[in-house]
């Protein structure tokens, strides 16, 4: 189920990141979750700028460019809700886009999460599994992977998968990474029962 309400927002007017907490509240009172199997927000990003535009609207400074103290308040929404969804009967895929980083002494790149401040640590580490998206050039075109341990240049690592049960790089499907754990790949029952056409 695709809930794409919360991807336009207008920073002079931000509402998203308020329609999205009280959606999620409403799920989590109702016992949604129970029968989810994952929830995922796609992307991290997307969702801090429109914490941050909340923020702002508080502020009395919607649409403005924000000032220092307006980056600890971000931080605590995406915080909160993360430990909020992270509590929850289900799986949790919070989706982010990377940053590079230049190590001055060393001269070495490396690729942390796109976030705001102490939260590039902080966020990480509420999570067992963080895998880095890898696209491969192939003979058959592309190949898309999911790296499971770091390597100097990008983040990841595994609970599910460790002591070398999972390759470095594995195929992106998170059924093939449960089964390999030795994991339930069962889905939940269905909620409504299945469609039926008159």
């Amino acid at each position: 189920i695709v809930d794409s309400r919360y991807e336009v927002d207008d920073p002079t007017n931000p509402t998203a990141f308020n329609k999205w907490l009280e959606e999620c509240k409403r799920l989590e009172r109702i016992g949604m979750f129970n029968h989810l199997g994952t929830y995922c927000i796609d992307s991290l990003t997307m969702w801090a700028t429109s914490a941050l535009n909340r923020v702002l609207k508080t502020a009395g400074r919607a649409g403005g460019t924000p000032q220092q103290n307006d980056w600890y308040p971000q931080m605590i929404l995406i915080e909160n809700a993360v430990r909020t969804l992270t509590a929850q009967p289900c799986d949790f895929i919070l989706i982010g886009h990377e940053d590079s980083h230049k190590d001055e002494v060393l001269g070495k790149i490396s690729y942390k999460l796109m976030v705001t401040g102490k939260l590039v640590a902080r966020l990480p580490a509420m999570f067992d599994e963080i895998y880095h998206a890898e696209v491969k050039d192939s003979s058959k075109g592309p190949e898309h992977f999911l790296r499971t341990r770091r390597n100097g240049t990008y983040d990841a690592r595994t609970r599910l998968g460790r002591r070398g049960i999972f390759d470095e790089l594995e195929k992106p499907d998170i059924k093939h990474l449960l089964k390999k754990a030795g994991k339930s790949t069962d889905d939940k029952p269905l909620l409504f029962g299945p469609a039926t056409v008159e």
